[in-house]
């Protein structure tokens, strides 16, 4: 079910990433990520986990291509195919790391009134989703909307990825200041 709508998704998520920008798209799909992994915690029967599974392949669809288009916005062709191959790299170290956190919350006797492996997808999709909610006050869609960076480091990362356009984002600047 997962890889059925996962294929279906892909294209219309990746345009719908274009269409709502990076910066609520990723964490709005990382949180029904996480919500469905709480869900899948409450599942007791066949049709109830195709039916998270599938909703799941559906959020997960404009992940990677909404990372990709994410990146694509903060750096140059030349240092995005190694960046995003450290991304596709990670997933393995991951899973590890994900291993290890799951035998961790296999050794608590309950979480609620969850127990065995409930306990794994309630509390790695709660993590998600905290995630999640911070990413929609931290991530932003491009240099130019980043409340994190002074005037000058958004200048520099604009120049970097577009030589010819600082001159107008300073001019443009300058004015508003």
């Amino acid at each position: 079910m997962f890889y059925i709508s996962y294929i279906i998704f892909e294209i219309p998520a990746s345009l719908a990433c274009k269409y709502i920008g990076p910066g609520w798209f990723l964490p709005a799909t990382s949180l029904g990520f996480g919500i469905c992994s709480v869900c899948t915690a409450f599942c007791n029967d066949k049709a109830s986990v195709s039916a998270v599974r599938f909703l799941l392949g559906l959020f997960e669809a404009g992940m990677m291509p909404g990372i990709a288009y994410y990146m694509s916005r903060w750096y140059r062709r030349s240092e995005l195919a190694f960046r995003l191959s450290l991304y596709i790299v990670m997933a393995p170290l991951a899973g590890a790391f994900g291993g290890l956190l799951a035998s961790g919350i296999l050794k608590l006797d309950n979480f609620g009134s969850l127990h065995r492996w409930r306990m794994i997808f309630a509390i790695e999709g709660i993590i998600t989703i905290a995630l999640s909610v911070i990413a929609f006050f931290t991530l932003t869609d491009r240099p130019e909307t980043a409340k994190w960076l002074s005037v000058d480091e958004k200048a520099m990362a604009i120049a970097r990825k577009w030589p010819y356009f600082i001159d107008t984002y300073s001019r443009s600047k300058s004015s508003n200041d």
